[in-house]
């Protein structure tokens, strides 16, 4: 109580977590100097260096210590919702900051999980960076043995540290609950980075718009949805038999419930897909010659640059490299589109501020790949529940008939009123008896009796 009080008079103020009746947070401001007794550790939190008030700014870091236990996989999933990632220890410097971080931050000795695994590969860690184990940061003495003590029959592909100490990683199952870090970067992004999510924005935000021109050329608003009933076998052959096509991509050609189609909706792996198999124009996996200026090539450049960046493991792409592929989608992009120049010109020149929404972009355009037979499957069990729940009123309707077709012939006995006074004075009874004494019989006449109360 006493640190929300603190907190309400300091509209910056966040308090982390109370431990043994002290305030740990952070603020923007110093507290009045009567309440340090009462709040232990408050520190300056640097608006333009963290993203948000719930890391705590750090020595460069920023972190964001998270109390709840959930498996690493969890974990990790939390840390990239909050654009974040699991506690990379990549050098020796940021283990002594950790170390530092935790000794003010957190009393407590217990195993965190770290952004560290060998799951891809048996044997090769890695940080959730891509980037190898490095010699900053070492395994504690016999790790790791893929065995972990609380789960001995599974293996270890986890890794964690405890929370005092060197911070020396050991392997753990994955499955298991633990409490973990997350962090972000509290310094800007550097150049390449900047030049991997405007190549991002241009091929992602972009270019749709003007492949969407060529598409709606072929393929007329107004005799789409024609087209695609004509066609639904070899579409459907597409999604299922050959995964070309996403099942996120059918739900949008074939929408449930609706009647209306529009490639307003769809991204340019679908319309690429649409064109290549139902007209005559040649799109290509490779890029194109420089001197081929056809739609189809220019089609082909935006699907193979597209492709490049979804795919990359870096998110990086020096000067030289940036300028090569900008020049080439761009002049593509207004060959297809010419006054989309606008657009493309905003965003080379725009400070990024709209970094949140590419990278959000980018990570659907991932996982839209990435889980296209698996997204199969789930869609096919979505169906059966769905399916499973539209009975549901059906089989409770059904059950209540039963019910009463054969409360008809219930003898009222003791026992029943028994049950209804207590109702009365209770929310609930238990109904115990042998085996054939007629316990069902009973709850049913009682529950029906109710279910008249109340529609009286």
């Amino acid at each position: 109580m006493e640190c929300s009080i603190i907190c309400t008079g300091y509209p910056r103020c966040r308090a982390v977590f109370t431990y043994k009746n002290t305030c740990f947070g952070l603020s923007s401001l110093t507290p009045n100097p009567k309440l340090i007794s009462t709040v232990r550790v408050f520190t300056k939190q640097p608006v333009d260096e963290c993203n948000g008030w719930d890391f705590v700014y750090y020595n460069g870091l920023c972190m964001l210590f998270i109390a709840i236990d959930l498996n690493w996989f969890e974990a990790r999933t939390y840390c990239e919702n909050k654009n974040s990632h699991l506690l990379v220890l990549d050098s020796e410097l940021k283990v002594n900051e950790t170390k530092e971080f935790l000794n003010t931050y957190y009393h407590d000795l217990r195993s965190l999980y770290v952004g560290a695994s060998d799951e891809t590969k048996e044997g090769e860690w890695k940080w959730v960076t891509k980037t190898k184990i490095s010699g900053y940061f070492n395994f504690q003495p016999g790790q790791p043995n893929n065995i972990n003590s609380n789960h001995p029959n599974k293996v270890a592909n986890c890794g964690a540290v405890m929370s005092k100490g060197e911070l020396d990683l050991y392997d753990v199952y994955c499955y298991g609950k633990r409490q973990f870090i997350c962090e972000i970067m509290a310094t800007s992004l550097s150049q390449e980075d900047i030049n991997f999510l405007r190549l991002a924005g241009l091929l992602i935000r972009v270019a749709p718009h003007a492949v969407r021109r060529k598409f709606d050329y072929e393929f007329h608003p107004k005799q789409l949805k024609q087209f695609l009933c004509k066609n639904r076998r070899k579409i459907y052959d597409l999604t299922f038999e050959k995964g070309v096509i996403t099942l996120v991509q059918y739900d949008l050609l074939y929408p449930k419930g609706s009647s209306k189609v529009s490639s307003d909706k769809f991204d340019v792996s679908l319309m690429v897909c649409l064109l290549r198999n139902f007209t005559d124009l040649d799109i290509q996996d490779s890029l194109p010659m420089e001197t081929i200026h056809t739609d189809a090539a220019d089609i082909s450049r935006i699907k193979f640059y597209r492709n490049s960046i979804v795919h990359s493991d870096s998110g990086k792409v020096d000067e030289n490299k940036f300028s090569e592929i900008w020049k080439c989608v761009a002049e593509a992009i207004l060959r297809l589109a010419p006054d989309i120049k606008p657009e493309i010109d905003a965003l080379i020149s725009s400070s990024l501020t709209n970094v949140t929404d590419i990278i959000d972009f980018l990570r659907l355009e991932k996982q839209l790949e990435k889980t296209n037979q698996h997204m199969v499957t789930i869609n096919r069990k979505l169906e059966t529940l769905e399916i499973e729940k539209n009975n549901i009123t059906e089989i409770q309707l059904r059950t209540l008939k039963e019910w009463r077709n054969t409360d008809k012939k219930y003898i009222h006995t003791s026992a029943t009123t028994f049950i209804q006074q207590s109702l009365n004075q209770t929310t609930g009874v238990i109904i115990t008896g042998s085996p054939g004494c007629g316990k069902s019989a009973v709850a049913h006449h009682v529950a029906l009796e109710l279910e008249r109360r109340n529609t009286k």
